[in-house]
């Protein structure tokens, strides 16, 4: 809803951050929802793990990718080589190294954000850093507001760096 209000005003980046005292597949889910991105199908997974949090076995996430339309062989050889395990290792530590240490966990233009999660308050937060007066751009003009998340079945967000996911899938890196 809040990615719907503010358009382009807001950059969603998410962050892998597994907590696998609580959820013992979250590292493996993670991987998975990583290697649908190479495929271009990162959210589609994401939302398909999110909603099936209960049932993340290997052959879960095999048959989520089937349904999706992944290449579930392919799928299947990165899960079994743990291909994406270092960038979801990258993720977390990054995410410890800015304080997290529980999801969801969630940051504003490096802010974390331990309020409410009612969207008018969360709205009216994004709107306050996306329109900051400061040397470079004067005042009033438009800054752009982003959002980095740790997700729900999974400080300072200064190093929270590298590759992360967009809302179409592309890495942030990639993009810029």
């Amino acid at each position: 809803q809040l990615r719907q209000l503010m358009g382009h005003r807001m950059c969603f980046v998410f962050r892998h951050f597994p907590v696998t005292t609580v959820h013992p597949h979250a590292q493996l889910a993670a991987e998975a929802a990583e290697a649908a991105g190479v495929q271009g199908k990162f959210w589609a997974m994401h939302d398909v793990l999110f909603e099936h949090q209960h049932a993340l076995e290997p052959g879960d996430l095999l048959r989520y990718a089937s349904a999706l339309g992944h290449n579930v062989p392919r799928l299947r050889s990165e899960l079994a080589t743990h291909m994406h395990a270092p960038r979801v290792r990258e993720h977390f530590m990054s995410g410890v190294r800015s304080g997290v240490n529980g999801t969801p966990t969630f940051f504003i233009n490096g802010l974390r954000h331990d309020g409410t999660f009612d969207l008018e308050p969360w709205a009216a937060v994004a709107d306050s850093v996306a329109y900051q007066d400061d040397d470079e751009t004067g005042p009033d003009d438009f800054k752009y507001s982003t959002v980095v998340l740790t997700p729900g079945m999974d400080g300072n967000a200064d190093e929270w760096e590298g590759a992360s996911r967009m809302p179409d899938g592309s890495d942030t890196d990639a993009a810029g």
